[in-house]
């Protein structure tokens, strides 16, 4: 009890701190409590900073283990996005940098598409000789990435598989 008294104190005090939130989240997952487990691992993500370290440390922590079937627990600790994106983004955090940029020929353009490609092309030309053969697709895709960029477009798959969102 006392341990609940200190959690609820820390997020009376603050009540965006991700940290106490997530410290929240471990302590009722403990006690087999899913629907305040969610309630306060939505409210850690939901806090910004920290982001992706809560969905790194939540998918390793033991607390969670009794959460692990748990459909709305996957979801909140997946930074993947679900439908046609996700082989994209599946690609691009498992290394495979040339699937990479052959499933972005195939997806329709956007930043959510633009932002891995630029990524993957980079990590290609950093570990290729100098001239690559990707510094053209790259300076035509930075183009359009800031052509979107200009026109106020955003990119939610992305940020969330950075951990800003």
């Amino acid at each position: 009890m006392a341990a609940l008294a200190l959690v609820r104190r820390a997020i009376a005090a603050d009540p965006a701190d991700a940290e106490a939130h997530y410290l929240a989240a471990k302590f009722f997952a403990g006690l087999g409590k899913r629907p305040l487990t969610i309630k306060h691992l939505e409210a850690a993500l939901e806090h910004g900073a920290g982001v992706l370290a809560v969905r790194i440390l939540a998918r390793v922590d033991s607390e969670f283990d009794g959460l692990r079937a748990d459909e709305r627990f996957n979801a909140l600790i997946d930074p993947l996005p679900q439908g046609p994106l996700r082989p994209l983004y599946a690609a691009l955090a498992a290394g495979r940098l040339n699937e990479v940029v052959a499933l972005a020929a195939t997806l329709e353009r956007s930043l959510d598409v633009l932002y891995p490609l630029r990524e993957a092309l980079e990590r290609l030309m950093d570990a290729s000789a100098n001239p690559s053969p990707f510094d053209e697709m790259l300076v035509a895709t930075n183009d359009e990435i800031d052509e979107r960029e200009d026109a106020g477009e955003e990119s939610d798959a992305y940020a969330r598989y950075c951990g800003e969102s």
